[in-house]
């Protein structure tokens, strides 16, 4: 692994195989953590000796080279199939459901053929049931067309179902409704997967995670765009534990949201490889913490749109929790982190960031760090300075146990900090 620029560069719980002793050659100006990785030589990495280095291993058993078997064909598993003539209401899709719910255990299939579905019910499926719902892509929608709130789906928990390969709309003939509702789904066990999910133009949270102690949110490859909020993630008001649910972004997407993400009553929220942008000026912020959770945001990039106001583009105001920014690019002068209010219980770290403005660290009681982070200069060809914590900028180093006491300097506590990532 060759690294000829600033970086920063992040390693995280990797198995990196020497070759012939080596495994990393970073410059020694660049920006490098490594934390929690296994290497196979005792001199693999060749980089910043003012890097950070946590809980990395060494070991002399060779890693396995030989290639995953690829899975093959699928078999067919002769599924029954509920196949609608065509285009339905909601009563004939309610049916169609009712009807699979009969055959749960076999794990029915109810067909949408390309088309608008018009709901003006909302459509239940079962407690339990393990219907999969399979339209056409994007020719088969459901759109609302009632007279309240919707939602125009509802799953009664705990659900096994799967819907898959169709578009609902909330609006439809200037009715307003929540699209799909899952219920009673927070089980210890419970996962809820979504898979290449997009949802805009939302006038409240296009997707909202509400009361979760146990289920585990996982959001691979999604979009979230024009909405009032992106993510919206309410825990239950309980501490943090290594149990606790939560919901996580895997790879994606947003822009022209009024506000991304939005973290309170303890929910815990990671957003991993996300990319956010937007062109429209009264829209500065991208995320506010003002109550308490969990919120991590790795390799990522905030491009809001150029602005002259001073507000900033994320805001850590009174918050009780953890707020973790790993890898993450603050595009544009105008896109700032500022960390303000009491701060007796805010914990706040940038490790390994880019920022073209130099955060705003307001609250005096706050416990905030930044650690291999550097300052991007647009009037200066594109040039980084060195890092803040050889330049004078604050550099707080936090302790989750030290309550609220500055402690020395001690890098294995920056376990602390990642561990939002250990889920």
């Amino acid at each position: 692994m060759q690294l000829n620029d600033r970086g920063p560069l992040l390693l995280l719980d990797n198995h990196l195989q020497d070759y012939q002793g080596g495994a990393v050659n970073a410059v020694n100006w660049a920006g490098f953590v490594s934390v929690g990785n296994t290497f196979t030589a005792t001199n693999a990495v060749q980089a910043n000796p003012a890097g950070i280095f946590l809980d990395d291993v060494v070991t002399l058993e060779k890693l396995p080279v030989t290639l995953p078997k690829m899975p093959g064909t699928l078999p067919n598993l002769k599924r029954p199939v509920i196949d609608l003539a065509g285009p339905t209401n909601s009563a004939g899709l309610q049916a169609a459901i009712n009807k699979a719910a009969a055959l749960s255990g076999q794990r029915p299939v109810v067909h949408l053929p390309a088309g608008i579905y018009a709901i003006n019910q909302t459509v239940t499926i079962p407690a339990g049931c393990d219907v999969q719902l399979v339209g056409d892509g994007a020719r088969s929608a459901l759109r609302w067309a009632g007279s309240n709130a919707g939602p125009v789906l509802r799953l009664a928990g705990p659900a096994r179902a799967t819907l898959r390969d169709f578009i609902v709309f909330g609006t439809y003939n200037s009715f307003l409704a929540d699209g799909i509702e899952i219920d009673n789904c927070d089980q210890p066990g419970a996962r809820v997967h979504f898979e290449q999910v997009d949802v805009r133009q939302a006038s409240g949270a296009g997707f909202l995670a509400e009361g979760l102690v146990n289920a585990n949110v996982d959001l691979n490859d999604f979009y979230h765009s024009g909405n009032a909020v992106g993510v919206q993630v309410k825990g239950a008001g309980q501490p943090f534990s290594s149990s606790s649910g939560r919901v996580a972004i895997f790879g994606g997407a947003s822009s022209v949201n009024d506000l991304s993400y939005d973290v309170s009553d303890g929910g815990n929220l990671l957003a991993r490889d996300i990319w956010y942008e937007t062109g429209n000026t009264n829209q500065p912020l991208f995320m506010r913490c003002t109550n308490s959770g969990w919120f991590t945001l790795h390799g990522a990039n905030i491009g809001p749109a150029w602005s002259q106001t001073n507000l900033p583009t994320v805001e850590v105001s009174n918050f009780v929790g953890t707020a973790t920014f790993l890898e993450t690019q603050f595009s544009f002068p105008n896109t700032s982190l500022a960390v303000d209010g009491q701060g007796q219980q805010t914990s706040v770290l940038l490790l390994g960031t880019v920022n073209t403005s130099d955060p705003r660290f307001n609250s005096p009681q706050a416990q905030v760090s930044l650690q291999q982070s550097f300052k991007y200069s647009t009037n200066n060809n594109g040039a980084f300075t060195p890092p803040w914590e050889a330049s004078g900028l604050p550099t707080r180093i936090f302790c989750a146990k030290c309550s609220g006491k500055r402690a020395p300097q001690n890098p294995p506590r920056w376990r602390l900090s990642l561990r939002a990532l250990r889920m």
